[in-house]
């Protein structure tokens, strides 16, 4: 399905159209992380995927980045319904 705004995780991650960051020269603004504004960055000359907050956290590319998504959307799991979590998740939604 194509959009131009996802939110995962109430807003922990979010995805948007892309558009010319206004602070950082040669990015453009692909999401953010952590809703606190922390900005999910392409570079439009080398191709990096990067955050930037108080320090820059580079990926290896898109699907690194949405690895990252996953491990934390598994620890929430976890933390929230405990080690049977995965249980959970196939009573709801099976094999999909």
């Amino acid at each position: 399905m194509l959009t131009k705004y996802a939110r995962i995780m109430g807003g922990e991650f979010e995805l948007f159209f892309p558009e010319i960051s206004k602070i950082h020269k040669d990015a453009v603004v692909i999401g953010s992380i952590g809703g606190s504004g922390k900005e999910l960055l392409f570079s439009s000359k080398t191709g990096e995927i990067y955050s930037v907050d108080d320090e820059i956290e580079k990926y290896e590319d898109f699907v690194d980045f949405l690895a990252h998504v996953y491990i934390r959307l598994e620890a929430e799991a976890e933390d929230e319904y405990g080690d049977s979590w995965t249980d959970i998740y196939d009573e709801k939604f099976g094999d999909e």
